[in-house]
């Protein structure tokens, strides 16, 4: 039992760090509607919640310690679509905000 509630709260702190990121994201969502920038706003859903971390997830689980690697997906796929969402915000800013 001592070994699930480790194991638990190991994965537990993986997918946390996840939640450093996903504010930025969600906020920038909002900003992005805002501005009549829907389309923006479905990429960065759709990279947070399928296009990234489905495919890492089944990568990591090619891996021997499977059952470790998958909760990284989450973080990792947060923090590609928050790069992914400075540089649509940056063309956006460009395009929109100041044309």
């Amino acid at each position: 039992m001592r070994c699930l509630s480790r194991a638990s709260r190991t994965y537990f702190q993986d997918i946390l760090s996840g939640f450093l990121f996903a504010g930025g994201n969600i906020a920038v969502q909002g900003v992005f509607q805002a501005l009549g920038c829907g389309l923006e706003s479905l990429l960065v859903s759709l990279l947070r919640l399928c296009i990234v971390v489905l495919p890492l997830a089944w990568l990591f689980t090619k891996f021997g310690n499977a059952p470790f690697m998958i909760w990284w997906a989450f973080p990792i796929a947060e923090l590609a679509a928050l790069a992914a969402t400075v540089l649509l915000m940056l063309r956006t800013d460009h395009k929109a905000i100041r044309p």
